[in-house]
């Protein structure tokens, strides 16, 4: 997880454990993940509530609208209702984080931001970082926690504390074979990738693996349904 010096100038060096989603469901079905890692790490808890910049652009130039289930234009979706729609997601995103962060004994910060949601989270974890996307699916109602293992990627220390501390096993997609003692199956390329996570249905999923080698983002996320933590390659 990234280092980050006190800015209030005493030498101390802090973890950051950061939480993104584009909306309040997503953000929610995430938060459970993101206490453990950082109570796991003692780590600080930043919730990032990104306002999609594609979204705002469809709106501002295209004037978007919504379509019925017969396809028929039905109501005009206007900025200043996408913008308070954010606003509200926002307060309640912030309001859950700090209650959360109080309860586990944690320092927690909230932003929201424009931009793309990939680019924003990254950007806030740094080299090193740990980031966790928001997912609705409640991790009570799924199975296992899934380590995406990328070839001569090592497991992260935090796999098997975090699954444990969720109440599910762990299981390994390794490409490649598995490391020794840990219940696994090997995946192939992204595409191959994406139909092993799509046919489970994970409580969480760990990504340790170059990004060259994985689908977008975004299909990724899509294919687990459910909050994934992607993990760089000097993170911890």
């Amino acid at each position: 997880m990234v280092p980050q010096h006190d800015p209030d100038g005493g030498g101390h060096v802090r973890h950051r454990v950061v939480l993104g989603a584009t909306c309040y469901a997503d953000a929610e079905g995430g938060l459970t993940v993101a206490i453990e890692l950082a109570r796991h790490a003692g780590a600080e808890l930043h919730g990032l509530l990104v306002q999609d910049e594609a979204s705002l652009s469809a709106v501002r130039v295209m004037r978007a609208r919504v379509l019925s289930f017969s396809g028929e234009p039905a109501a005009e979706v206007s900025e200043q209702a996408l913008l308070s729609a954010y606003r509200a997601d926002a307060r309640r995103f912030a309001e859950r984080l700090r209650g959360a962060a109080r309860m586990a004994r944690l320092r927690a910060e909230f932003r929201a931001v424009e931009g793309r949601l990939w680019d924003v989270v990254q950007q806030a974890a740094g080299p090193g970082g740990v980031v966790v996307f928001g997912y609705r699916r409640a991790v009570g109602d799924s199975g296992a926690v899934v380590l995406v293992l990328g070839r001569g990627r090592t497991v992260p220390g935090f796999a098997s504390a975090l699954a444990a501390d969720l109440g599910k096993h762990l299981v390994v997609l390794a490409e490649g074979a598995p490391p020794a003692a840990m219940a696994g199956d090997v995946y192939a390329g992204p595409d191959q990738l994406v139909r092993r996570l799509s046919a489970l249905s994970p409580a969480a999923v760990i990504v340790a693996a170059d990004p060259a080698g994985l689908p977008p983002p975004a299909r990724l996320v899509e294919a687990a349904r459910c909050p994934v933590v992607l993990v760089t390659a000097d993170a911890g």
